[in-house]
């Protein structure tokens, strides 16, 4: 599992300033995330949010959860 949020705002226009995209300092900001966890979540797409967090970021972009997650199988070779 692998969260997508700097995907989405890499594409999603920063509500504020009207930047093609939202940074890590304005999604904190607006979703009222932790700092360190609104960073977290932008910079590393391994950290998957627990269920409140999802939640928040969810409420605020009025989106669902698949817009922020996605599974895909673990790489074949690290199995062998």
């Amino acid at each position: 599992m692998r969260n997508r949020v700097k995907e989405f705002l890499d594409k999603t226009p920063d509500p504020v300033t009207g930047k093609d995209k939202t940074s890590a300092y304005r999604f904190w900001k607006l979703t009222g995330l932790a700092r360190d966890t609104a960073y977290k979540l932008y910079n590393n797409p391994d950290y998957v949010p627990g269920g409140e967090v999802l939640d928040a970021v969810c409420r605020f972009y009025k989106q669902q959860p698949g817009e922020f997650l996605v599974w895909s199988p673990d790489d074949e070779t690290a199995a062998s």
